[in-house]
């Protein structure tokens, strides 16, 4: 295979083995599953936030939207961006918070300050939860599990 690649693609480098770090995950293979941890991506985003801990990323007021001032160009590009990163995120490492950030994503045009509170209620839960870490097990040919760690929840 890695001479395939390297006919393709020209030189090519390969890292084998438990552990290994691709677009700010740390991957680790053992046996209890495979690991992906951002922390560290996590802590990077946090950096230089003034954000409160909050318990949980959603609440019913999350997903309904009142019409109020519209962020200016500079804050709604913050918005954007950070929105953008918590997708990332979300996707790769933490479904914790995926439910949150969808509903965000769909504000990144038309953000208002309500949405910028909304936004940084996930950035506190983030800040309060930064050492979790999403595993991968397989049991059996057939059943897959998953979860974020150190939470109590298994999402199946």
């Amino acid at each position: 295979m890695k001479g395939r690649l390297e006919e393709l693609f020209g030189e090519v480098q390969f890292k084998v083995g438990d552990k290994m770090s691709y677009l700010g995950m740390n991957i680790t293979i053992g046996d209890q599953g495979t690991t992906a941890d951002m922390t560290f991506y996590v802590g990077q985003l946090l950096e230089e936030e003034q954000v409160e801990e909050y318990g949980s990323p959603e609440t019913k007021s999350m997903f309904i939207v009142k019409p109020l001032k519209a962020l200016s160009e500079d804050e709604r590009k913050w918005f954007h961006s950070k929105t953008a990163k918590l997708l990332y995120l979300a996707k790769c490492a933490r479904p914790d918070i995926l439910t949150a950030v969808i509903f965000l994503c769909t504000r990144v045009q038309k953000a208002t300050e309500e949405d910028r509170g909304k936004l940084k209620r996930v950035l506190g839960y983030l800040k309060h939860r930064q050492d979790r870490t999403f595993t991968l097990q397989a049991h059996g040919k057939q059943q897959y599990r998953y979860g974020v760690r150190r939470c109590g929840i298994c999402y199946p």
